[in-house]
């Protein structure tokens, strides 16, 4: 009996060494004492939403948005409204196979024909200008090469009845391949389990015989980390959920058919691999999937998985089945074990109308000659998050545009003119820094979103997309400014091109962040027409009633776009109502004038402050009391997004408000944009300026022609005949003659969807290098260097009224003491 009772004991033993070292393996050296995806505790599961119920929103490795376009006909040329999900790639949006291709400042969306009759197709890598290109392998797969730039090899395609551009074919075959140490060609399931990072600078792909790879797409390295799917003779193809983290340290492996859901740490991969990569590095990793079926109870499987950041994974599981048309699916929130699902309650992004421009008072850093950022700590949002939350910061950035938001466009940090966001720190050595101290300008913001996940945000942004600021300087310091209709036109599509930019912007901060609660806000109005203006306000009633068309319709636009992607929009147009300019005097005005400052500067003199017609400290407090009020303090939920929301046009009625009793002049211009970078910001008229724009990022076209002109009053300033590429580069002169001040400076043509385009930015044209604003007074004997000085000083502050942000009252009079003997007393007056 004790043998059969030793034995049984020994048998027991030894499956409990046996389930013992499964588990070991299962977790792969999964280690208790550190929090992360190794750990053996268990993450966090929170549901962000429910999906419709009984519908499955399919499996799927990559990320896409769905987008409106005008699709064109090969055949016939004739134009039609299309949607189509499509990737954000620096060139524009692609179809997830390569066609179609809207270009970057394009609403027109072209057919894209592969290399050799579409032997080779195409597919987009999200925030990238390369290209993947595939061709069928033998037995399974395909083999995988790359475009570093595929629009340097379009060429375009007229349509079969006519001479209307209509579809791109490329030229020439793929600059490279993805290849083993050999030169032998890699075949992949690149269909069925190919993924990229959300920055596209990772990818991860089943290869068969050499397991799944991660492909670091900036040196193309590999690191086979996890077997195939597939097994020796096996053909079966099988498909499965894979995502990979923006710095390529974790990977997902995720498959329904083999019953696990892994994340693997590539940091701790170890061992060799062969040249011909099928033996794959020793990656620890471990299993969620029983984690999530005892979490989700009757959990069926997943349709999409990626990393929101290190730390936190979103899924998309079918979370109650019970049968194939009754069950549930909802998005979740994975959180590793002893991480955070949110590492800061509340996030301000955006521009100056949100970072305190104007208030005088800065974050250390972000007034600098690297960076004008202007972060003021006495901005809203730190009020705000002051009053409601623990974690709060901002990271908003005077002169920000949408893509200083979102990194859809060129950005280079280092030589980045202008004002607009900081320069320098581009090497990741400065990221921990930049990251954990909130500094501003130095990476994009959307970047903070994805590390911290807050659960609110607020953005202001648009603003700078139309260069709404300098249109207001401008006016200042002319004597007419947007007062014919080409000119009003030309505002009015710069805020129709900005819808799709705002749009694409909250959709990616949304999903960056699934659940954030997002509050867009508009701009408030700056003026009033008709009233008793101060010397530093420097607008007519015509100029402020521009202003004021300009503003609501921009503000109807941001509203539209919110709507579109499902953020809440904030009206604030009417906070600053009774504190505007020419309403009010004294310290009761909530914002600037023009303003003399240190902020745009040639030959040493500082000619204008950033902070000219911005919120002060008062306006920041009536700002943030009214984004209190309409946000329920930040609580109020989210709407759901609207795809049938009409794009803004020149025929709405506040577009129409803008152009109202003005002379039709001539054909409008169909894309508008600002940019701050063409040239430089102040020019001594009679002399020459470069002038350069990069083709491949404004989808210029080749050996196009493009005009160079100067308003208010317009002025041909010359041609520019772009190269092969569509890069303009050669020099203008500026007249004479022109007055001098703010003016507007429009590089219009034909781009490559066959669009007229007009690429504008506002710069000042100074009388000379000693007397900008030729008055006959020396730069160096005047405070107000961009228009005249008044020579009044009503608040003897020291600085000219004409160039004073606030104009406060005079001070108090005091009179010197008198004494006065009357019979026997001492009378004392003033």
């Amino acid at each position: 009996m004790r043998q059969f009772y030793g034995g049984v004991i020994a048998k027991v033993a030894v499956g409990l060494l046996a389930i013992a070292i499964l588990a070991w393996l299962s977790f792969s050296a999964v280690k208790a004492d550190i929090p992360g995806w190794l750990s053996s505790s268990n993450p966090t599961l929170t549901k962000i939403t429910d999906l419709p119920s009984n519908v499955s929103p399919g499996t799927s490795n990559r990320d896409c948005i769905n987008t409106n376009y005008i699709a064109v006909s090969e055949a016939t040329g004739a134009q039609s409204s299309k949607s189509d999900c499509l990737v954000r790639t620096t060139r524009g949006f692609m179809g997830m196979f390569g066609t179609p291709l809207i270009g970057n400042y394009s609403s027109i969306g072209m057919g894209v024909h592969g290399y050799n009759n579409d032997a080779y197709l195409l597919q987009p890598i999200p925030n990238q200008g390369m290209v993947l290109s595939t061709t069928s392998a033998p037995v399974l797969g395909n083999y995988l090469h790359f475009y570093t730039d595929v629009s340097q090899h379009f060429t375009t395609i007229n349509s079969q009845q006519g001479s209307v551009p209509a579809a791109y074919s490329v030229t020439n075959a793929p600059d490279f391949s993805l290849r083993d140490k050999n030169g032998n060609l890699i075949p992949a399931n690149s269909f069925g389990t190919l993924s990229y990072s959300s920055n596209g600078s990772w990818m991860v792909v089943d290869a068969y015989s050499r397991g799944f790879l991660r492909i670091n797409l900036a040196t193309f390295e590999v690191t086979p980390f996890a077997p195939s799917f597939n097994g020796p003779n096996d053909n079966n193809n099988y498909t499965g959920l894979t995502a990979i983290s923006d710095n390529g340290r974790y990977a997902v492996v995720y498959s329904f058919n083999f019953n696990y859901f892994k994340v693997y740490d590539l940091s701790t991969c170890t061992g060799t691999t062969s040249s011909d990569y099928t033996q794959q590095l020793n990656c620890q990793y471990r299993d969620y999937l029983p984690f999530m079926k005892s979490s989700l109870g009757s959990f069926r499987g997943l349709f999409k998985v990626r990393f929101m950041n290190d730390d936190n994974i979103m899924l998309t599981a079918n979370n109650n089945y019970q049968g194939p048309t009754s069950y549930t699916v909802a998005t979740y929130r994975l959180t590793a074990a002893g991480k955070f699902a949110h590492g800061i309650d509340y996030l301000a992004l955006g521009d100056s109308y949100i970072s305190g421009e104007g208030e005088f008072i800065y974050k250390a850093g972000t007034d600098t000659d690297s960076s004008k950022c202007h972060l003021s700590p006495l901005s809203y949002p730190f009020s705000i998050g002051l009053g409601l939350f623990n974690g709060y910061q901002s990271v908003a950035c005077s002169g920000a545009a949408t893509k200083d938001i979102t990194g859809l466009g060129f950005i280079d940090y280092n030589t980045a003119s202008g004002g607009a966001q900081s320069k320098g720190k581009s090497e990741p050595s400065y990221d921990t820094d930049i990251f954990n101290n909130f500094q501003p300008g130095y990476r994009i913001q959307l970047e903070f979103v994805k590390k911290y996940q807050p659960t609110a945000v607020t953005l202001s942004i648009g603003g700078n997309n139309i260069n709404f600021a300098d249109k207001i300087a401008e006016c200042a310091s002319l004597n007419s400014c947007f007062d014919t209709y080409d000119e009003r036109m030309q505002a009015v599509r710069a805020i129709d091109t900005t819808y799709d930019q705002l749009t694409d912007t909250y959709k990616k901060i949304i999903e960056a962040d699934p659940g954030v609660r997002l509050y867009v806000t508009g701009y408030p109005q700056v003026a009033v027409p008709n009233g008793n203006c101060a010397d530093n306000v420097h607008l007519n009633s015509s100029e402020i009633q521009f202003s004021q068309q300009l503003i609501s319709y921009l503000n109807w636009t941001v509203q539209q776009a919110a709507k579109t992607a499902g953020a809440q929009y904030v009206d604030i147009e009417n906070a600053l109502s009774g504190h505007r300019l020419c309403e009010t005097t004294g310290t009761n005005v909530a914002l600037n004038g023009l303003t003399a400052g240190n902020d745009i500067a040639a030959a040493g003199f500082k000619v204008i402050g950033q902070e000219s017609y911005h919120p002060n400290v008062l306006g920041h407090q009536l700002i943030g009391q009214t984004v209190l009020q309409q946000t329920s303090n930040l609580t109020q939920a989210m709407p759901l997004a609207d795809s049938t929301i009409p794009h803004p046009s020149a025929n709405d009625p506040l577009a129409q408000e803008l152009l109202k009793n003005l002379v039709y002049g001539n054909p409008p211009v169909q894309i508008a944009q600002s940019d701050n970078n063409f040239m430089t910001n102040l020019i001594v008229r009679g002399s020459s300026t470069n002038v350069s724009l990069n083709g491949q990022e404004k989808n210029l076209a080749p050996n196009g022609t493009y005009t160079i002109t100067a308003h208010s009053s317009v002025t041909t300033l010359g041609t520019i005949t772009a190269d092969v590429n569509g890069d303009l580069s050669g020099q203008v002169t500026i007249p004479a003659t022109l007055d001098p001040g703010f003016h507007t400076i429009d590089i219009t043509g034909v781009n490559r969807s066959g669009e007229t385009v007009d690429f504008y930015k506002v710069v000042y044209i100074a009388a000379s290098d000693t007397d900008y604003n030729g008055d006959g007074i020396s730069n160096t004997d005047q405070q107000c260097l961009i228009t005249a000085s008044s020579g009044i000083d009503v608040d003897q502050d020291g600085i000219d009224d004409a160039c004073d942000p606030s104009i406060g009252s005079p001070p108090a009079k005091t009179y010197p003491v008198t004494v006065q003997l009357t019979g026997n007393y001492l009378i004392f007056g003033q």
